[in-house]
């Protein structure tokens, strides 16, 4: 995705869209409009001038325009705006809202579909999901992400965790990956908890004898033998994490620091020269503050006393060229009682980051962060003693706080308050929804990662051998600790299992009847506390094939064990090989590796519609990828899921009650069909009512400011009970860019704030901004087939990491602000034509 053209982008949702994509990407966009009643020039102003951005003046409905702006600007996606919009116009014009919603939609789809763009995104009214070990090589930060989150990212800029021809793992840079539809998949399960999905001719590599070969997964068979890692990467640098408080706490203030810094600032400009305290300590509102900012400016090294006087330092001089970073800095340290600029992450510390991923919890709601409560709390068993004292030593040795310890029935209740502290815990997240893993833990040192689950083994089950499950209701952090734990040379799998549970009964205080879905990690024995463990078995990751090693061996005790074994452990086999001089030094190279074997359990065929990627990693041709690493080949496709569009509540029966909501619905259904018949990659979003800049004053909104402003009646349809989920016109723009880089394609998502307000509520707010009085309100008929009321589920798109950032009245202030200093944009608007639409919609209703 490079080059956008946006239709209707002069219209006012399209507008705000244009502005919204050439600030954050440097995407090109072209935008294509007829510029009718409501698309005026005016509205893109800001873009002029910029070398991204281009107009093209055209009608959506001609075919030979719109082939001809594609082909001139090398669009690759279309987002079409563009609309007969006016409910109100499309009662009193409705052929109009018919030509250009449904036949519009239509030639921009085949102009689409001729040129086979990469995406066509629907504005309505109304998964690669492969995990991948990817680094970014300009900050070197490490991440798991889904396959699809990479769509639109320069991959030249990434690496992925690869298999060079050595059998080293270690990061490779990608080049480019292809997505393409297709009708059947393969779903491979193994060994460790994995499943990938891919078609029947991607290759998965497996060990065919001493070779790794690739496989096509149509060709699987239980019992094959997959290429999976456990233990070190190649040249993948690591350090303990230094927390950097002056990065972290940036944007901390108060309300009196602002006041503070300036009596420090006149203290130092007068203190050029040698200053009597008299003199000096008037530049502060008071004598008392005066004094105590003075005898803090000299044990900060930035002032000093001399013979009665007090005069700058050489230091005091620099900070204040800089703007009094360093005072500033000294004064949050000391708010804050915060004893480093530095932190540097040690075992202990790592261990207390495991246990608060087990079994903590941040403050995190509205009302705890408006209060401000900064606490972290551990809910720890009557029993965890040993981590009741660790918390309390991690409290008072590395915070310097007090850890505040409750005790109830069956639980140790530890609470730490403190905002740096804080700051530092929420980067794991806030609750057992959105536990994660920050981007710094994946280059830590192998002892700390050591240290960090034996800390999560505060929420962990030991099994007879020794082994230990940690749940989790996040499958995205189980598949992270999987990861985290197999790049640190400790064996980890996964499972899921679904619990029915019922209110008072299963589990014991549980809330609510539901069947809910839990992901286990689970983490073999061998290399924790083994003694421990009763009898367990090497796991299949530390293993190699048998037979090939058996070939080589030919003779001693080991050669002896393997007859008639599947697999050898690649400890015992580095301790034979460690006694001969006979050895092929691959075979020495292979069982010192990383690699090991993942048995294929189960190969299932499944019929629909997917997204599949074609993957670029030039140089080694292979990449690991999956919830449980395994090696796949870089030459065809890897399952990225994309189910077909099943609609759930976005997906409910459209039942539209005017000539435009029709329209829209027509064109919506077209585009669905378009992506069943011919594959093309489509998106849908269906927005509810937005409000903001550019607002046609047509629309309830910005025609009851304006009348407002003029002190003219608010024309109230009906009783003005009906009901509407006003959004801030940026926050929509921000959910249709999440669906263009993370939507699954042929899906529907709904955009809005899912609040309702009353249209009277709506109008009487805007008269309150407004200071004006609510006899302007006027009530008239109300318009055939009115709504009663909208009201949309926005669960699906929020599952994308999308939220409304701005409440109603935030938003409705923002947007009423913007046209009392915006008139000279819409007065000239409520003139002619628009005075003609009034008279026939409001006046000779009345």
């Amino acid at each position: 995705m490079r080059n956008l053209l946006v239709t209707g982008g002069a219209g006012f949702i399209g507008s705000n869209f244009v502005h919204y994509m050439l600030e954050k990407y440097d995407y090109r966009i072209v935008v294509f409009d007829q510029l009718t009643y409501a698309g005026r020039l005016e509205n893109l102003e800001r873009a002029k001038g910029n070398p991204r951005y281009a107009f093209v003046h055209g009608d959506i409905r001609d075919l030979a325009a719109v082939r001809a702006a594609l082909a001139d600007h090398a669009i690759d996606t279309i987002v079409n705006f563009a609309a007969f919009t006016h409910v109100d116009r499309s009662i009193m014009e409705p052929e109009l809202a018919v030509t250009n919603n449904i036949n519009g939609t239509l030639v921009l789809l085949e102009a689409a579909r001729e040129l086979k763009l990469e995406r066509f995104h629907q504005i309505s009214s109304v998964t690669g999901d492969t995990p991948l070990l990817i680094r970014d090589e300009t900050t070197g930060e490490i991440a798991l992400r889904p396959i699809e989150t990479l769509d639109g990212l320069d991959l030249g800029n990434y690496s992925v965790l690869s298999l060079d021809q050595n059998n080293q793992v270690r990061f490779s840079r990608m080049r480019h990956f292809v997505k393409h539809p297709v009708d059947d998949v393969y779903k491979i399960n193994f060994n460790g908890g994995g499943a990938i999905r891919a078609t029947s001719e991607h290759s998965v590599f497996v060990f065919d004898g001493a070779n790794i070969l690739a496989k096509p997964s149509a060709d699987l068979r239980p019992g094959d033998l997959l290429v999976t890692f456990l233990g070190s990467v190649a040249e993948h640098e690591r350090a303990p994490h230094r927390f950097d408080f002056r990065v972290l706490l940036r944007d901390y203030t108060t309300e009196w620091m602002p006041g503070s810094l300036e009596s420090r600032q006149a203290i130092l400009e007068i203190a050029q020269e040698p200053t009597r305290a008299r003199e000096l300590f008037s530049m502060a509102p008071s004598k008392v503050t005066g004094y105590r900012a003075a005898n803090e400016l000299i044990a900060e090294g930035f002032l000093e006393k001399q013979n009665g006087c007090y005069q700058i330092t050489q230091q005091g001089i620099a900070d204040a060229a800089l703007g009094l970073v360093a005072t500033r800095w000294n004064m949050v340290k000391r708010q804050l009682h915060l004893p480093y600029d530095e932190l540097v992450v040690t075992p202990r510390l790592m261990q207390v980051f495991g246990l608060y991923l087990a079994e903590g919890h941040a403050a995190n709601t509205e009302l705890e962060l408006q209060q401000g409560a900064r606490n972290i709390t551990f809910t720890i068993g009557l029993g965890e003693t040993d981590e009741l004292e660790l918390l309390r030593s991690c409290a008072s040795h590395v915070f310097g706080i007090h850890a505040y310890v409750k005790q109830r029935e069956s639980t140790y209740q530890v609470t730490f308050s403190s905002l740096w502290v804080h700051r530092l815990f929420s980067m794991f997240g806030a609750t057992a929804e959105t536990k994660r893993l920050p981007s710094w833990i994946w280059t830590q040192p192998h002892e700390l990662i050591v240290a960090f689950f034996k800390g999560y083994e505060g929420d962990a089950r030991i099994r007879s051998d020794g082994a230990r499950v940690y749940t989790s209701i996040s499958r995205s952090l189980i598949e992270q600790l999987v990861w985290l734990g197999r790049l640190n040379d400790i064996n980890t799998r996964m499972s899921q299992r679904t619990v029915q549970q019922v209110a008072g009964v299963v589990p014991p205080g549980c809330t609510v009847t539901r069947r809910r879905t839990f992901y286990d990690l689970a983490r073999s024995s061998e290399h924790h506390r083994a003694d421990e463990a009763g009898a367990w078995r090497t796991p299949m990751a530390r293993c190699l094939p048998a037979q090939p090693v058996q070939a080589v061996l030919q003779r001693g005790e080991l050669a002896r064990r393997l007859r008639g074994m599947k697999l050898v452990g690649k400890s015992s086999l580095l301790k034979e090989l460690a006694e001969r001089d006979d050895s092929p030094d691959w075979l020495r190279q292979l069982a010192s590796s990383a690699v090991g074997v993942a048995e294929v359990r189960s190969v299932e065929r499944i019929t629909g519609s997917f997204m599949v990627y074609d993957v670029s990693v030039p140089g080694t041709e292979r990449f690991f990828g999956g919830n449980v690493p395994c090696l796949l080949h870089n030459t065809d496709e890897v399952y990225g899921a994309i189910p077909a569009p099943q609609r759930s509540k976005e997906g409910d029966s459209l039942e539209p009650r005017s000539p435009y909501s029709a329209s829209k619905a027509g064109a919506e259904h077209l585009v669905y069909a378009y992506a069943i018949t011919y594959g093309m990659h489509t998106t849908t979003t269906r927005g509810s009512n937005n409000i903001g800049p550019y607002h046609y004053p047509e629309k309830a909104v910005p025609l009851f400011t304006t009348n407002a402003i003029d002190d003219q009646p608010l024309p109230i349809y009906g009783d003005g009970m009906q009901m509407r989920d006003y959004q801030y016109v940026g926050d929509h723009c921000e959910g249709i860019d999440t669906v263009l880089h993370k939507g699954a394609l042929g899906e529907v998502y709904n955009v809005g704030t899912g609040v309702e307000t009353h249209n009277i509520d709506m109008a009487r707010k805007i008269l309150g901004l407004l200071g004006k009085p609510e006899s302007l309100l006027e009530y008239v008929p109300d318009r055939a087939g009115h709504d009663r009321r909208y009201a949309l589920d926005t669960s699906k798109l929020q599952a994308l990491g999308w939220r409304s950032r701005h409440t109603f009245d935030q938003a409705l202030e923002l947007t009423v602000r913007w046209f009392v200093e915006n008139e000279a944009w819409w007065r000239p608007i409520k003139s002619g034509e628009y005075l003609e639409y009034y008279r026939k919609q409001y006046v000779e209703r009345g």
